[in-house]
């Protein structure tokens, strides 16, 4: 095999340096500042309302609802699960703070795959699949809610009704939204318990 010489390297060197020329670097800079200003822009021009908190509440609750139906019907269940997952909640973006009503040996569901196994059963024992109940309707009542311009907090009660026998289950909760790149809110913390009862 024949040895390249120091000289020949040299210029081989000037020829990638040639060929990586400060315009085509200062354009490569100059798309990606675009594409993040472009990101920056569509995030800052949305701010969170106490609606759009009223609406991701209800999206969710419908979401949970369909679910259930699905199950009903003998359709995908858990393909409906999988995209109310991802469509209500931000697991694409990170963890999410989800602590279930039901649970307690797995009581935090940091993970997609984790969340879909409460909703519809499958990764945890413990998990039979709270949305295969099946309810018929779920309706929230926010004690509070805290907005932030990009991020919102809602605490209350939600009332859950059984699509078998028409009662309801009242459940606390606390919700953490925030704001994705699309200007989407995505639920970033649940936190679902049964309220105490004294003995």
């Amino acid at each position: 095999m024949k040895k390249l010489g120091l000289a020949s390297l040299g210029f081989l060197t000037m020829i990638t340096l040639a060929g990586c020329s400060p315009e085509a670097t200062t354009q490569n800079e100059a798309e990606n500042q675009v594409s993040q200003t472009s990101e920056t822009d569509t995030k800052a021009e949305t701010k969170i309302t106490e609606e759009m908190v009223n609406e991701a509440q209800q999206k969710w609750a419908d979401g949970l609802v369909a679910i259930g139906k699905a199950y009903q019907e003998g359709n995908d269940y858990e393909e409906e699960a999988s995209k109310m997952i991802d469509d209500r909640y931000g697991f694409q973006d990170g963890v999410v703070l989800f602590k279930p009503t039901k649970t307690s040996e797995e009581n935090f569901r940091l993970t997609k795959e984790d969340a879909l196994s409460y909703f519809v059963g499958g990764a945890h024992e413990e998990d039979e699949g709270f949305a295969l109940a099946p309810w018929s309707n779920v309706r929230f009542e926010n004690e509070a809610t805290i907005i932030d311009s990009d991020s919102a907090l809602a605490s209350g009660l939600y009332y859950f009704t059984s699509a078998e026998t028409g009662e309801e289950t009242e459940v606390e909760y606390t919700f953490g939204y925030y704001l994705d790149s699309d200007g989407v809110l995505k639920i970033q913390l649940q936190h679902s318990s049964l309220p105490f009862e004294a003995k």
